[in-house]
């Protein structure tokens, strides 16, 4: 339990940080360092020269470098209308794709143990959840979440 609990500190960290950040005239400047740091960190966490910290720590301190750059200078690629689209109805699909996963599971199965190549068994497999799990989780988005943190909003007054 404790073992993740680094990660969980870096995201804390980036929270807090943030605001700070975002007032500072050079935050493009510190985004900048911190996108470019991602790919040394994640060669020393590769090649096992990491200088301190367990290197599967090193994932937290990586994300917390990428969040933290994507807030200070938010890129099209990554921040748009799509992206956002798929943030509103992340919990849906948190919540979906495990069962779905689950009842594709013997569908899976047979796709790894087939003689098609690996990587597309898996790009069946993944594009054949992902067309089963958006249209779902829009629908549970609007039947159940919707409704919900409405109700709950009633309840907080």
């Amino acid at each position: 339990m404790f073992y993740r609990s680094p990660i969980f500190t870096f995201g804390f960290v980036a929270c807090h940080v943030l605001p700070y950040l975002l007032d500072r005239k050079d935050k493009r400047y510190i985004g900048i360092m911190l996108l470019v740091s991602v790919p040394v960190q994640l060669y020393a966490v590769c090649s096992k020269t990491v200088p301190f910290l367990d290197p599967y720590h090193w994932e937290g301190v990586m994300f917390f470098c990428l969040v933290v750059e994507l807030v200070l200078m938010p890129t099209a690629f990554v921040v748009n209308q799509s992206l956002q689209w798929l943030g509103q109805i992340s919990f849906s699909i948190y919540l979906i794709h495990s069962p779905l996963i689950a009842i594709f599971f013997p569908l899976f199965k047979y796709l790894q143990q087939s003689n098609i190549n690996p990587s597309s068994a898996y790009l069946t497999a993944f594009g054949l959840t992902l067309l089963c799990v958006i249209p779902l989780a829009v629908l549970t988005h609007k039947i159940v979440e919707k409704p919900a943190n409405r109700l709950g909003r009633r309840f907080a007054k």
